[in-house]
């Protein structure tokens, strides 16, 4: 009778260290993975040279760590894409993305840009309509490690071009 009165304490002893063991490796086994941003396809090397008309600058102001060259004219064409003229800079140490939002929603993104690198068009998944309100907002990653560099956004609305 001894034995089977110590076999329930036993059993409740070893589920306990079972439960505790598995507890343990769950917190030193948590998903820290991370997918760094991917490089703009479409990319090409060097400064462009901008119609004047889209209204292409320079976007710094002191304390940034970075600067940058786009568009402030949003003018979708028929294929759902925004001729931004998205430069990064030579002198920049800092890999650079762009995200499209209309509100709340990302409507489109570039992968990231390399120093002196840029791409002109970032296509959107949605028509947009004339005078609509959309953002750009441009992050900066550190090469090496993907940390965030900071976050620049930039409002404008949509607008086509008028034929006379």
């Amino acid at each position: 009778m001894k034995q089977k009165v110590l076999v329930f304490p036993l059993l409740c002893v070893l589920l306990f260290v079972i439960g505790v063991t598995v507890f343990g490796l769950s917190l030193f086994h948590q998903d820290d993975s991370f997918t760094p941003p991917v490089a703009e396809l479409n990319a090409r090397s060097g400064r462009p040279v901008v119609p004047e008309e889209l209204g292409w600058s320079e976007l710094y102001q002191e304390g940034m760590p970075y600067s940058l060259y786009i568009c402030g004219v949003c003018e979708p064409n028929e294929e759902n894409q925004i001729a931004v003229w998205f430069y990064n800079p030579a002198e920049n140490d800092v890999l650079l993305s762009m995200k499209v939002y209309d509100g709340d929603t990302c409507i489109g993104e570039t992968g990231f840009l390399k120093p002196d690198e840029y791409v002109q068009y970032v296509s959107v998944d949605q028509k947009l309509d004339e005078g609509a309100d959309i953002r750009y907002e441009i992050i900066g990653y550190e090469p090496n490690t993907y940390y965030s560099a900071g976050t620049v956004s930039l409002n404008t609305s949509v607008s086509y071009e008028q034929e006379a």
